[in-house]
């Protein structure tokens, strides 16, 4: 038993037990801390229900804008990179390529853009409430998951439309797997980006202009095949995490090709290590979260 001592103003010590008391703010263990997390998961998937499909109320057509914005987004950059800048070369059903490219690839993207500044901007809870903080990665990565079936399959939809004389292989099945793990890694994503934006403010510049980087660098316009004459670079883009999950998903869906070890093998490792670094990385400061102003 503790025994603390609290002393009255008359003079005299009084002794209480403290060994019911614990400390606010203290970092659990790895296995309590998914304990508490596993309780609170209705609340996570309510919280990201709520907010998923959510648009402004002064928009006259309301959820349409969900699936017709990130077409349009798509298909500015296809017009753009195709027929301006001309990546299209040797690249067939250049639309198609560019929409799935570019909205699969927004899956990751919104990850980062969401983990900047997510602890400050949940402060009020976090100072009102005794709760995993991982809890808030995990409500906002569910809101991104049902947020973004929609547009994928708007996406899939167009790319099957603009090579309507293809048979449709059924090998676009895979695409289920590939967009659970694109959603795990970019939870680890958002893991990482959420401490280190919560403690050095300055960084959600650097993430901001490294996504932009990693968004033109993935082959989402062009085909690696162009970097055939240098094959230091061609290395690094199909190393690229960005070009793998992209060019699986374009396999699946496109070209009708099974997925492969050497291909899907490294998307599998890239989402769960990413997810388990990001996971210890961003409970190692649970106690800190508190404190972020």
């Amino acid at each position: 038993m503790t025994v603390g001592t609290l002393v009255e103003a008359s003079g005299e010590a009084i002794r209480i037990d403290t060994s019911s008391l614990r400390r606010l703010s203290v970092r659990p263990p790895i296995p309590e801390y998914v304990r508490q997390l596993w309780q609170r998961r209705f609340f996570m998937q309510a919280d990201a229900s709520a907010k998923a499909f959510r648009t402004p109320r002064d928009v006259w057509m309301g959820k349409v804008w969900l699936v017709i914005s990130p077409l349009i987004d798509a298909m500015m950059y296809a017009v753009i990179f195709g027929l301006l800048v001309r990546t299209s070369n040797g690249i067939e059903n250049f639309p198609g390529y560019v929409v799935l490219g570019v909205t699969f690839f927004q899956i990751f993207q919104k990850y980062i853009t969401d983990g900047n500044d997510l602890v400050k901007k949940q402060q009020n809870l976090i100072k009102s409430f005794m709760f995993p903080r991982a809890a808030l990665v995990f409500s906002q990565s569910l809101k991104l998951f049902y947020a973004t079936i929609v547009p994928l399959l708007v996406a899939i939809i167009f790319t099957l439309a603009t090579q309507w004389k293809e048979p449709l292989n059924w090998t676009i099945v895979f695409i289920v797997p590939l967009f659970f793990l694109a959603h795990i890694f970019g939870t680890g994503i958002m893991f990482i980006v959420a401490r280190v934006t919560a403690f050095y403010p300055d960084s959600e510049i650097i993430f901001r202009l490294g996504q932009r980087f990693w968004f033109y660098s993935s082959g989402i316009f062009f085909s690696v095949e162009r970097f055939v004459q240098q094959p230091v670079i061609q290395t690094i883009m199909m190393n690229n995490p960005g070009y793998q999950f992209l060019a699986a998903a374009r396999n699946s869906v496109m070209y009708g090709e099974l997925p492969t070890l050497p291909l899907w093998g490294p998307v599998a490792a890239w989402s769960i290590g990413t997810f388990i670094f990001g996971f210890v990385f961003f409970w190692r400061a649970e106690e800190r979260y508190v404190t972020v102003k």
